[in-house]
């Protein structure tokens, strides 16, 4: 049966490629020439990049729409806090534990909410994470309250702020290749048919309770990972971190971008963070203006910027004979 939704596409096959090596060139460079408030920000950029992809598995790909992301973005980033100041274990241990902690996390919230679908399931996930904000939030002995966690030590080599956006960009290329490695597997495929049509999934003898969870814990485990970063830019953590509204976050930046393509999460929160940062420089209402701009452009251009533009690559090259 078809739908209105285009499958993503494999990015590494696209005529695109060229454009995104070029601006991976530009990104080692950037740091020669910007400033530190630049070079801070575009590293900001770059960590919310992979959290809109961790997001896009599970609704991109996988159909399943969560309002309850941050919960493992936060506990990416309180396990780097409380591990690293509270119990003074080795840096690597620390950056580990991140995404552990995201995954195992999901996959405990994925147990009691992958039965549900559509609305039921959404809230759920919501509602799990509330709680556990609101535990972060009271529990003042343990996790500081509202007060948070200050004081997150880096080690020597990455005190800098050039050494640590370095540090991030080598490891977010890295998380987004393989990410693209496991939606051009067997397993991502199987996840995508999951989208366009769970019963027939389940008729060819999938497990398809299993393979949401496990869709659920990769994008867990991938936005812990992106916490723990989040943590260790900006040494401090609070509860904000975990808060409904940064569940929303990866949403607005899949759509804005194109949540159905590989790259147009990617796309969505750079310009995301760019406008947020921008507007707010310059009035206190920034929240109402950049939803001015999100909204045109989920109303208009459902297939989002880059999956608009996408398409009429693709239409132009069909219509001038290439390949």
């Amino acid at each position: 049966m078809g739908t209105p939704l285009n499958w993503p596409q494999r990015p590494l096959a696209s005529s695109g490629v060229i454009g995104w090596v070029g601006i991976g060139i530009l990104l080692m460079v950037f740091p020669v020439f910007m400033s530190k408030f630049w070079l801070y920000l575009i590293t900001f950029m770059i960590i919310h990049a992979m959290y809109a992809v961790s997001f896009n598995l599970i609704m991109g790909y996988g159909g399943m729409i969560s309002f309850g992301h941050a919960a493992f973005f936060g506990i990416g980033a309180y396990s780097v806090a409380l591990l690293s100041v509270k119990a003074s274990l080795p840096f690597w241990l620390v950056l580990i534990a991140a995404p552990i902690f995201g995954g195992l996390l999901a996959l405990m919230i994925g147990f009691f909410c992958l039965r549900s679908h559509g609305l039921y399931f959404a809230l759920l996930t919501m509602v799990f994470a509330e709680m556990l904000y609101h535990v972060v939030h009271k529990w003042y002995g343990f996790t500081g309250g509202d007060n948070g966690i200050q004081g997150i030590p880096l080690p020597s080599f990455l005190e800098t702020q050039t050494n640590y956006y370095y540090f991030v960009l080598v490891l977010v290329v890295v998380g987004i290749f393989l990410f693209w490695r496991i939606v051009s597997s067997p397993f991502g495929h199987a996840v995508m048919a999951l989208r366009e049509n769970e019963e027939r999934t389940d008729f060819v003898g999938i497990n398809t309770v299993r393979l949401r969870l496990e869709a659920f814990a990769i994008s867990g485990l991938y936005a812990g990972l992106c916490g723990g970063l989040f943590a260790l830019l900006t040494q401090q953590v609070s509860p904000d971190v975990m808060f409904w509204t940064k569940s929303a976050e990866p949403i607005f930046m899949g759509l804005f971008g194109g949540m159905y393509t590989f790259f147009g999460p990617i796309v969505g929160a750079i310009a995301i963070v760019f406008l947020e940062h921008f507007i707010s420089a310059h009035t206190k209402y920034w929240a109402i203006f950049l939803g001015l701009i999100i909204l045109p452009v989920v109303l208009f251009l459902p297939e989002g910027l880059y999956g608009t533009f996408e398409r009429r690559i693709k239409a132009m090259i069909r219509r001038g004979g290439e390949i």
